[in-house]
């Protein structure tokens, strides 16, 4: 049993000259004078069996040091740093290390240092691989508007409805209303344009399609609301007058049809109730016929009715004209009214015609 009064160098003179037993190792391990470096060698050699050179005891003084430098560098770094910059003084009784210790521990700094440095590391492009930064954006370009979808437009018992620069028609074909350019039993038709559909619009028994150029109808053409020739029924028609011209906007009525293009208004088809803008009965069919507007007006868009129409300018003035029956567009008797300013609207004077010869729809198409 080793006394307890026993100091580090006795216990290192034990362990060099007696045979390491297991019980001689215990008591130096668990011996109040026992220094780091010879409990870890008992230790070592209790665990393995192997006898190996006894650690030297640590310089006088430089005990505790010691087990700092060996157990906790990290708190003799602190220390060591806050000495350099002038801190804290050091406590009394501090013996300085002796070089090789000082080395040593330094080393030792250096590899907490590095270690902490790789740990930092490691956190930090860990936190970055699990919270990417967002993908640059890449630079903006000119896209190119996408096709108008969902245009209808209804006729009288068919309907046609454009998704990009396909129109298909659904209902009655007996004057070509499908697009088929002849009567059919069919009831289902498909026009194709050269570019994406952006207006579409169907009077009684024909239809009008425009890409934002040009205006290609089809169907019924009695009145040459498809095409400025006799055939009666049309397949789908480029209309030459406007072929590569731009189309701001484009309408149709029961047999005639309108539009503004290059800042002027044009209609053709049946003029037969006033529908070309003439004050009066006009002729029953007629070809493109550019419509004035008074001095400093500029249309802007077009819409029709059954037999009249209405144009809005740029200064937002609004003229209408075609069959004024029940005073549609102004009081007055007036039958059939030319361009009419709605902001003052002004009865035209002219002269009526016998409603025996302003036939209904009916009759004007048996007429054809």
């Amino acid at each position: 049993m080793l006394a307890e009064d026993l100091q580090a160098d006795n216990l290192y003179t034990i362990a060099s000259n007696t045979p390491p037993t297991a019980q001689l190792l215990a008591e130096i391990q668990e011996h109040p004078a026992c220094y780091p470096k010879l409990k870890a060698w008992a230790s070592y050699v209790q665990a393995t069996g192997e006898t190996t050179p006894v650690p030297a005891p640590p310089v006088a003084g430089a005990q505790a040091l010691e087990v700092e430098e060996e157990v906790k560098p990290v708190v003799e770094a602190k220390a060591s740093r806050a000495r350099l910059f002038g801190a804290k003084k050091p406590s009394p009784g501090y013996a300085p290390l002796p070089a090789k210790n000082r080395r040593n521990l330094f080393l030792a700094l250096g590899g907490v240092v590095g270690v902490a440095a790789l740990i930092g590391g490691v956190v930090f492009l860990q936190s970055h691989r699990s919270t990417p930064e967002p993908a640059q954006a890449a630079p903006s370009k000119k896209v190119e508007a996408p096709a108008v979808s969902g245009l209808t437009a209804s006729g009288d018992g068919f309907v046609c409805e454009a998704n990009g620069n396909k129109v298909e028609c659904f209902g009655q074909n007996h004057l070509g209303q499908l697009g088929a350019g002849m009567a059919s039993k069919e009831h289902k038709g498909e026009i194709k344009l050269e570019g994406p559909v952006k207006q579409l619009v169907a009077g009684a028994d024909f239809a009008c399609a425009s890409t934002g150029k040009g205006v290609t109808c089809w169907g019924d053409n009695r009145w040459r609301m498809v095409g400025d020739t006799d055939t009666q029924i049309l397949p789908p028609t480029p209309l030459g007058f406007f072929v590569g011209k731009p189309v701001d906007s484009l309408a149709a009525g029961e047999l005639h049809a309108c539009v503004v293009s290059e800042k002027k208004l044009y209609c053709w088809g049946s003029g037969f109730s006033g529908q070309l803008a003439d004050g009066q009965e006009g002729p029953k069919a007629s070809g493109v016929k550019e419509i004035p507007l008074p001095e400093g007006q500029t249309p802007k868009s077009v819409v029709s009715s059954r037999f009249g129409s209405c144009v809005e300018t740029t200064k937002a003035k609004l003229y209408c004209w075609g069959s004024n029956e029940g005073a549609r567009i102004a009081e007055g008797e007036s039958q059939y009214l030319g361009l009419t300013d709605m902001d003052n609207p002004t009865p035209v004077t002219s002269e009526a015609t016998p409603e025996t010869q302003n036939p209904a729809p009916e009759d004007q198409a048996s007429e054809g």
